[in-house]
């Protein structure tokens, strides 16, 4: 079982995933708004007889595969991150409720002692 000290740390490294996965979530958005915009200036440049071109389907499937990863981050391993952080908080407070629960059996025991 780990102590109070490492779940802490464990939450801490967890807290700097999750702000680094939404930074990468944000860049893929900011990314995805650049290939779009990609699209129609290749196929309005590059195309032979008003068909599609080879550059113009990559950079749909490009689109495609970035929001597919995006989307796989923010709604599959984000939660699961938010959900592994919840269960160090709740191990922390259990600790923390034994720690104040032996504090205070040690001040009962202390207060009789003098009593006697």
């Amino acid at each position: 079982m780990a102590n109070k000290y490492q779940l802490q740390q464990d939450l801490s490294r967890f807290e700097n995933l999750k702000n680094n996965l939404n930074n990468v979530v944000s860049e893929m958005a900011n990314a995805n708004s650049s290939i779009a915009k990609i699209k129609p200036i290749l196929d309005s440049n590059y195309s032979i007889d008003d068909s599609g071109n080879k550059a113009g389907e990559r950079t749909t499937k490009l689109y495609n595969k970035v929001s597919e990863t995006s989307n796989y981050v923010k709604n599959t391993i984000i939660p699961a991150i938010n959900q592994k952080m919840e269960e160090i908080r709740k191990e922390i407070e259990r600790i923390e409720e034994e720690e104040r629960r032996a504090r205070e059996e040690a001040a009962r025991r202390a207060s009789w002692h003098w009593y006697y």
